[in-house]
């Protein structure tokens, strides 16, 4: 059987340069394990993607799904992992082209003042739901 790993298909981050200097990253779930909508099944090494986003320049990392996808994705131990690299790590419980919960939004509102200022100062965060683009 066929798999698709961290090391057949490599981590590509979509880069994008904001005016005040700083970068956002995205791209598909770190350690994603998963059925794919384009072939073979997903079966992606946690801890060396997590390296590939430390070395594009992270400082943070936004984590956009449901509970339940990080459960089905088998990476229910992202946070802990980011957060043992040096990262840190912000999270939205947002479902895959719905609207956001009231509760969602109270948490963009805590999170939103911390990304900016990491972009405001130059700095790099990488965010990511299933696949590139939520």
């Amino acid at each position: 059987m066929t798999l698709r790993t961290s090391e057949s298909d490599p981590l590509h981050i979509y880069t994008f340069t904001v005016p005040e200097g700083g970068k956002i990253g995205m791209t598909i779930c770190p350690g994603k394990h998963a059925p794919s909508y384009s072939g073979p099944t997903w079966k992606r090494d946690m801890d060396r993607d997590l390296d590939d986003i430390k070395a594009w320049g992270a400082s943070s990392i936004l984590t956009i799904l449901t509970a339940a996808e990080l459960e089905a994705m088998v990476v229910t131990a992202l946070q802990e992992r980011v957060t043992a690299t040096g990262l840190t790590w912000e999270y939205l419980d947002i479902v895959d082209g719905g609207i956001p919960t009231e509760a969602a939004v109270a948490v963009w509102q805590e999170i939103s003042p911390r990304c900016h200022s990491l972009l405001d100062n130059g700095e790099q965060l990488l965010i990511h739901c299933p696949l590139p683009g939520r």
